[in-house]
């Protein structure tokens, strides 16, 4: 059984995988959530009580698979946390709570292909001149700097384990990199697309303007443009699979250009268990036909209404799309709109179902969702 388990973290997304490989329960991490904020619990702090969890009464818990999906600080921050902690206590000698056995990361120097030096000085000057310019950077100067100094930060902690180098596929983790076994998981990276970081890479050094994007998909950060989507196969039994996509902040066409370049379209449409939705569900990433054509048992959105994601729209067009198809919405938070929302959606016989985490256990909860 394939398990894929939501844990709080606000407006930003923190997932753990677990398998069986033999005898052996495998673990994931997916992305660590942001920083605490507006009286929030850290949600480092929800990560670490379910690793432990798992853990139990043992020395230590192997992490066979961590990834950062890019490099923004609700995604980042609790796994660069969850290293430095494993750092600090290297360094003093304490026994090591989690054995991380692979970490995939890309650090801004290695899109942009910079040295640390340049890159900053690259994503400053970008940055300060507002979010229409290369790529559109949306957040402050400052923002933008310390996801990349986060970036660092890890990338050094991740060296002190020798961590750094994205075993086994080695180097940049992005489209047309071998298919990764991962201990029973077949793991194929979809993206970032390499035709889009030379672009990205180009307007980066040049500080070229970017051309404005068609509104379903307005999305232009560097950042979420560069995210790792992969798509994960585990086969549960002889001849039966169960599939999941992993999709960071990506942004929908680029994210179907590379379904297509790694061959997984059958009759231009992927069907797949679960998919992550892309960018807490911001309508900036999506439009209604690609629901069209990537479809799914069970939607994942990790989002607690800041910056207005998931968007109303978001959802509309996944429902529109879907039609009367069965499949089942989960979502981290519930907001006070949804449940109205959701019923008046509930007509000409759709049949999908909503799920929130935590209900109707505490605000902490872990939803686990069964992938047999």
């Amino acid at each position: 059984m394939l398990r894929f388990e939501v844990l709080q973290a606000q407006e930003g997304d923190c997932f753990i995988m677990r398998w069986t490989d033999g005898d052996d329960m495998r673990v994931a991490v997916i992305d660590g959530g942001p920083r605490a904020s507006d009286g929030q619990q850290h949600p480092y702090k929800n990560l670490v009580r379910r690793l432990d969890e798992l853990k139990g009464d043992a020395q230590s818990l192997t992490l066979d698979w961590v990834m950062v999906s890019h490099i923004d600080d609700d995604h980042i921050n609790g796994l660069l946390k969850l290293m430095t902690t494993l750092r600090n206590a290297s360094d003093s000698g304490d026994p090591l709570p989690y054995d991380v056995r692979r970490f995939w990361f890309n650090a801004f120097e290695d899109i942009a292909d910079a040295r640390p030096a340049e890159a900053a000085q690259v994503a400053g000057a970008v940055a300060s001149l507002g979010q229409d310019i290369v790529g559109g950077l949306s957040h402050r100067t400052d923002a933008v700097l310390a996801s990349i100094g986060q970036g660092r930060n890890l990338r050094d902690a991740l060296d002190t384990f020798g961590l750094g180098d994205n075993q086994p596929v080695g180097g940049l983790v992005k489209s047309g990199v071998p298919l990764a076994d991962i201990d029973g998981l077949k793991v194929t990276v979809v993206g970032p697309l390499e035709t889009q970081l030379k672009a990205l890479r180009e307007d980066w050094k040049t500080q070229k303007p970017r051309t404005a994007q068609e509104a379903a998909y307005a999305d232009k950060s560097v950042a979420n443009l560069s995210s790792i989507v992969c798509h994960v196969a585990y086969q549960v039994s002889q001849g039966k699979w169960r599939t999941i996509l992993l999709t960071g902040d990506a942004r929908g066409d680029y994210l179907l250009e590379g379904l297509k370049a790694a061959n997984l379209l059958k009759g231009d449409r992927l069907k797949v268990d679960l998919m992550k939705v892309q960018h807490h569900g911001s309508d900036r990433n999506v439009e209604k036909a690609f629901f069209e054509r990537v479809l799914a048992k069970h939607y994942v959105i990790s989002a607690n209404g800041k910056h207005d994601n998931p968007d109303k729209e978001t959802l509309k067009w996944l429902i529109e799309a879907r039609g009367n198809g069965a499949y089942t919405l989960h979502i981290s938070n519930k907001l006070d709109w949804m449940e109205g929302f959701f019923q008046a959606q509930k007509t000409g016989g759709r049949k999908f179902k909503v799920v929130y985490r935590g209900e109707p256990e505490d605000d902490d909860s872990i939803d686990e969702i069964k992938l047999a």
